[in-house]
C-alpha cells in the first residue's frame, strides 16, 4: 500500500559497536540502530486515549514501509528477516505517526593507510537511499 502523495521519512543511525575483526585489513564490523519516522494520516486512530501507541509488529506486512537500502557498504554480517521481532520495533501513534527501528550488523570496507596502522585514521563510508 503506497502512501498518498509525498511522504517524508526521517532517518537516523545510532552506532552501537565498532570493531576490527581483521587487524591486517581496513574492514570494520559495526552494529547500529536505524530509526525511521514518518506520518501516514490513513492509519490515525481514536481510542479515547487508552493507548499512547500501538505495537504494529503483527501488521507490519500490511503497512506502507519505506524501501530503504544501503549503498557503498561492505556486507551485512548475517541476514535478518525484515520483521524479526527481536531486531525491530514498529509503533503507530494515534495521529498516524510511525516509528520503525531496526538493528543491523554490517562489515564495512574502509579507506585507510595500512603502512601506519594502527595510527592511521580510517574513513568508513556508507550511504542510505530509497527507491521512491
Amino acid at each position: 500500500m503506497r502512501p498518498a502523495l509525498k511522504t517524508i521519512v526521517n532517518v537516523s543511525v545510532l552506532l552501537l559497536t565498532l570493531s576490527s575483526p581483521d587487524e591486517s585489513s581496513v574492514t570494520y564490523e559495526i552494529g547500529f540502530l536505524m530509526l525511521q519516522m514518518w506520518d501516514d494520516p490513513r492509519i490515525e486512530f481514536r481510542d479515547g486515549g487508552r493507548h499512547k501507541y500501538l505495537n504494529a509488529l503483527m501488521h507490519a506486512d500490511m503497512l506502507w514501509m519505506p524501501d530503504t537500502y544501503f549503498i557503498k557498504h561492505g556486507e551485512f554480517k548475517y541476514p535478518l528477516d525484515r520483521f524479526d521481532p527481536v531486531h525491530i520495533a514498529l509503533k503507530i501513534f494515534p495521529n498516524g505517526s510511525v516509528i520503525y527501528v531496526t538493528r543491523r550488523n554490517m562489515i564495512l570496507t574502509c579507506e585507510g593507510n595500512l603502512k601506519i596502522f594502527p595510527f592511521d585514521s580510517p574513513k568508513c563510508f556508507f550511504a542510505i537511499e530509497s527507491s521512491k
